[in-house]
Parts: C-alpha cells; sequence; structure tokens
C-alpha cells in the first residue's frame, strides 16, 4: 500500500475475503421428473473452499429406485463415485468457473463398446487393437480392458473386452507382485 505523506511503499496485513464464490444448484430427489433431475432446482448454495467445483449426478440407489443429486464438490468427485457406486452411476457430470453450471439435466450414459478378442499372436489385430468390430458392453461391465499375459515357459496371451470399474485393482491384487 502506498502511504501518501511518505511517498514510500508499506506492506501491510488485510484478510482477503472471498467475493466471488461459486454457487451451485444443492438437492436430492427420487421422482423423475424433479427439478432436481431436469437442472432446475431453486436451492442454490455457495460452495466451501474445498469444494470448488458443482456437480450433478444419477445414480441406482439400494432401493433400486434413481437417485438425482446437484451440489459443490471436489473436481475429481465423478472419478470417486465411479469407484465407489460402479455400474449403479448413470451420469455423472462436474463443471466449475460459473454459478449455477450443474443446471443441465442428468441423462443416462450409454453402455460403451469396447473390441472383443483373444490371441497368442503377437502380430494379431487384437495385440496391436485394430480390430474394427467393437461390442457393446452390458451396464455391470462400463470399461475395456488391455491385457498381455506373459507366463514363464508358455507363449504370451493378449485380450481385450468389457470389464467392471474396479477391474484393474482386481487384476493387480489376484497376480502375484513382480
Amino acid at each position: 500500500m502506498l502511504d501518501q505523506n511518505e511517498g514510500t511503499s508499506r506492506s501491510k496485513n488485510f484478510k482477503i475475503f472471498h467475493i466471488d464464490e461459486l454457487r451451485c444448484q444443492q438437492c436430492t430427489s427420487n421422482d423423475r421428473n424433479s427439478n432436481c433431475k431436469n437442472g432446475n432446482s431453486t436451492n442454490i448454495v455457495s460452495c466451501p473452499d474445498d469444494k470448488q467445483s458443482c456437480f450433478a449426478e444419477e445414480y441406482i440407489g439400494e432401493n433400486g429406485n434413481h437417485v438425482y443429486q446437484r451440489g459443490c464438490s471436489a473436481s475429481d468427485k465423478c472419478n470417486s463415485e465411479a469407484r465407489k457406486l460402479g455400474a449403479s452411476l448413470k451420469y455423472c457430470r462436474v463443471c466449475n468457473g460459473c454459478d449455477n453450471c450443474n443446471n443441465k439435466p442428468t441423462k443416462p450414459v450409454q453402455n460403451i463398446s469396447c473390441q472383443r478378442c483373444a490371441s497368442e499372436d503377437p502380430n494379431s489385430a487384437c495385440r496391436n487393437g485394430t480390430i474394427k468390430e467393437k461390442f457393446q458392453c452390458p451396464s455391470d461391465e462400463p470399461a475395456c480392458y488391455t491385457e498381455d499375459i506373459l507366463n514363464e515357459g508358455r507363449p504370451p496371451y493378449y485380450r481385450r473386452g468389457c470389464a467392471p470399474v474396479d477391474w484393474c485393482e482386481t487384476q493387480k491384487n489376484s497376480h502375484a507382485e513382480l
């Protein structure tokens, strides 16, 4: 701060207050026609410093009903929800940068398609990932995997296909470390 009287520069301690807090819709509903599902919730909240993103998600709850939820979150919300909820997560979107950015209706995620093959040939289309045909994955396998299996004394084996969200972690835990 410049002291007008002395014409010199002095530093002063001051506290900064957040004027431009991120604001997001916050709601939870089981109603498919709700304002929460459609992104029209009138409950707008200011986000805390540790949650500077807005989110919208849809998942299947324990009782089999759809749950629509919106609010403030960390930027990795969808990744952590995918690990936690697996195939029951139907939609997740995180946004930041402007208020009420979580105002889009939730849309169910389409099942993804993956290459599916197995081969021992190291020059195969399966190994190289050049298979043109893809297969639609079931809802409980919303990820694609590629696997090179190396067993001592046997030829390598290559596979691709659909997998559950935690497939890599499961495989890592089921094989001995090298």
